[in-house]
Parts: structure tokens; C-alpha cells; sequence
């Protein structure tokens, strides 16, 4: 069918699986399986733009926010 199924990194809840970006990048390189990085959510838990480059990536959602909520704002509204 085409599709790809990946795994989106999340802010930093308890409730997550992998609630750091680079454990859940471990766990999908192990598995053959992929990142969708959100950098909304990366930002929202300190990431640098030069820490989510990633092999596993295959799709990115693109949002800004100011890094103290997961605002969903256009790019260019927030800190990123």
C-alpha cells in the first residue's frame, strides 16, 4: 500500500513510552522502525535544532512555540 508507519516524538510526559527523543531514536534504529520528529515538541523539551538529526526520520511536523507549551503556532510566531 505505500504507507510507512513511524513513531512521533512527544513532550515530556510520564505517560509517554519514550519520553526522550533519543531513547525512542535507539529503540527504532534497533527495530528498523522510524521517527516522525516533531520540532514543536523538541523544543517544547529544550532540544537544539543540531540534536534531532536523526537517521530514523522520515517525516517532520513543523510548529513553533516558545518552548514552555506545546502551542502549536506557525513557524515564526515562537522561539524556534
Amino acid at each position: 500500500m505505500g504507507v510507512l508507519t513511524t513513531f512521533e516524538n512527544m513532550p515530556n510526559f510520564p505517560s509517554m513510552l519514550f519520553s526522550d527523543m533519543f531513547e525512542l531514536n535507539d529503540f527504532l534504529e534497533e527495530n528498523g522502525l522510524f521517527m516522525t520528529l516533531d520540532i514543536g515538541h523538541a523544543n517544547h523539551v529544550g532540544y537544539a535544532a543540531d540534536e534531532m538529526i536523526f537517521d530514523s526520520i522520515k517525516h517532520i511536523h513543523i510548529h513553533d512555540n516558545f518552548g514552555d507549551d506545546d502551542a502549536h503556532l506557525p513557524l515564526g510566531e515562537g522561539s524556534i
